[in-house]
């Protein structure tokens, strides 16, 4: 139509045609909520609402662009849509090319109401194969149990169903733990993976650090070897409790439940204060002990400077999410247990607890279990050792 001679015909012919791919947010009105075609991302500032109303008069051949004009129909918008997306919809893992519905492994069409915050940056592929990615794994963490965890907790950041635990990546220089860690990442996608340092994570200092989660399938903490501060914040990321959070320039409430998975990368295991028995009981330890000779280094997986990824894995990330998808809920929680029959989980486990915890260490080296009277000897005492 011709461009409407009132400010209220414009507002209404404008939102009508919009005002279902926009959203309010509860951050405070310089915050929106726009669909992509995928999923929900939110925006913080008025420019990309009054980028989307130039366009749109451009379109329509609407003369006037007073400013007066495109703060009226950027007002309009915000009264007459919904507040906040609506919550996501369980069960279903959104590619590129649709949601991957779970329980009958349907690829259906996205959809605003499905409420997806995040998308898979490539399509679901159901008869891709990830053959080299599992023997580089296998070859790297040496044992099926091992890769197990890191497959489990694959599947745990694809679906959204949050372990209960983190997993901690470590080994000496050039072992591959980076490319093991960088696979996590290429596959939930790089715009959904947010990385951070623990000693900023739980300095409370740090007011808005733990705002930059909130949305994260995924939450990398890589060089945090023998970090030695307290763990609070991260226990309470794992452990499905509110996170206290503050959005600069907002005194909107920002406090959450993160719905991700927490890695931890470096060359040597933490060495947190807190050695409680929620802390032993969520940390998950893949060793990478091996480096690997030099003239068989090869470019496996990195950065490609454009937001992808190159090297000889990157072409079957669609293949990593369908063998990770493949394992069902009784699988992936036996991977993830704290307790393993795996010999060489439970191997990994005691190595890491002797290298970060004084007291086990110091079990270690004076306590004699006897299989009749328990623990004997003549053990010493603690300061003594």
């Amino acid at each position: 139509p011709s461009e409407p001679e009132t400010a209220h015909d414009r507002a209404v012919y404008f939102v009508g045609m919009v005002g279902r791919h926009w959203r309010q947010s509860l951050n405070g009105e310089r915050f929106w909520h726009q669909w992509t075609g995928t999923h929900w991302v939110e925006h913080s500032g008025h420019d990309p609402v009054n980028s989307l109303i130039e366009r749109f008069a451009d379109a329509q051949e609407w003369k006037r662009r007073e400013f007066g004009v495109i703060r009226d129909l950027r007002d309009s918008l915000r009264r007459s849509v919904d507040p906040m997306p609506p919550a996501p919809v369980h069960g279903l893992v959104p590619f590129r090319n649709g949601s991957l519905r779970l329980t009958d492994r349907a690829l259906i069409a996205h959809r605003p109401d499905h409420g997806n915050r995040w998308c898979l940056p490539f399509p679901w592929q159901p008869d891709a194969t990830a053959t080299r990615t599992e023997a580089f794994l296998k070859g790297r963490l040496g044992d099926v149990a091992s890769v197990a965890v890191w497959r489990a907790f694959a599947n745990c950041i694809l679906t959204g169903n949050r372990p209960k635990a983190f997993v901690e990546i470590s080994g000496v220089s050039d072992s591959g733990k980076t490319v093991i860690a960088r696979l996590l990442e290429a596959l939930v996608g790089s715009s959904n993976t947010v990385s951070g340092q623990l000693s900023k994570l739980e300095n409370p200092a740090n007011r808005f650090e733990t705002y930059r989660f909130r949305d994260a399938r995924l939450a990398v903490f890589p060089e945090s070897g023998r970090y030695a501060g307290a763990l609070e914040t991260l226990k309470a990321m794992t452990g499905g409790d509110v996170i206290a959070a503050e959005v600069k320039g907002s005194s909107a409430p920002a406090s959450f439940v993160f719905r991700g998975g927490v890695l931890v990368v470096g060359n040597a295991p933490l060495q947190p204060s807190d050695n409680s028995g929620a802390v032993i009981n969520r940390r998950r330890s893949l060793l990478v002990p091996n480096p690997i000779p030099s003239d068989q280094m090869r470019v496996m997986l990195d950065h490609d400077g454009n937001g992808g990824w190159c090297g000889e894995l990157a072409g079957e990330l669609p293949g990593v999410a369908a063998w990770a998808l493949e394992m069902d809920q009784a699988e992936v929680t036996a991977a993830l247990a704290s307790s393993s029959p795996s010999l060489a989980r439970r191997e990994a486990e005691l190595q890491v607890l002797l290298e970060t915890d004084n007291l086990a260490r110091w079990a270690d080296a004076r306590l004699v279990w006897d299989a009749t009277e328990g623990v004997s000897g003549n053990v010493g005492t603690l300061e003594q050792s």
